[in-house]
Order: C-alpha cells, then structure tokens, then sequence
C-alpha cells in the first residue's frame, strides 16, 4: 500500500521488527487514514505528502511536514504502541534521502 510521496523533504521512517505482520502494519495505516479523515479532507491528506510501506524491508515511511500528515503520523504511531507495544517497531526523522535529522528534532 502506498501513495505518492512527492517533493517531501521530511520524512518519518517506521521499521517494524519480524513479529509484527505486515497485513497489520497496512490495516493499522488504514484505520489511521480513515481516522485522519475525520479531521481533515481526503484531499488534504492526499496532498501532504504520502506514504510508502515496503513490505519486504519491513519499512514504511511517511511525509512529516503538514498538519494531515503528521496528524496521521501521530494517530498511526498510537495505534502501533497499542497494537504490538513501543518494542515492535523503530521511528527515525529522515530527509529524502534517508538520512536521520539531527537528534534534537523528534519524530511523533
């Protein structure tokens, strides 16, 4: 499942340890997604950025720059802690080349 990631420049890059199915992975980003339509419109979500989940590098990564985008990152990250607890899954700040922002500059 993915959808365009454009121009973005920040990124948040989620890798999910062996134990987490990836089906869950992509049913927990649409409940994500659903959830994040609720409070802004599809457009807005489909224009923040996107998403790509690679299901064979256990990698998804997310635009971080508008306010749909990081509300569906925050919203996403919840449901994982939830779902599968704080251990089953990495959260890195990237620019668009996969490269960690400083340390100083959070993820969600």
């Amino acid at each position: 499942m993915s959808q365009r990631i454009s121009s973005v420049t920040r990124l948040i890059r989620y890798r999910f340890h062996e134990r987490v199915p990836p089906e869950d992975v992509e049913a927990s980003l649409v409940l994500a997604i659903l959830t994040v339509e609720t409070i802004h419109t599809p457009d807005e979500l489909r224009e923040s950025g996107g998403h790509a989940f690679d299901a064979s590098t256990r990698t998804l990564v997310m635009s971080a720059e508008e306010p749909a985008a990081l509300a569906l990152n925050q919203i996403f990250h919840r449901l994982l802690e939830r779902e599968f607890g704080r251990a089953a899954f990495e959260v890195e700040l990237v620019d668009a080349t996969g490269n960690q922002f400083p340390p100083d500059e959070e993820a969600p």
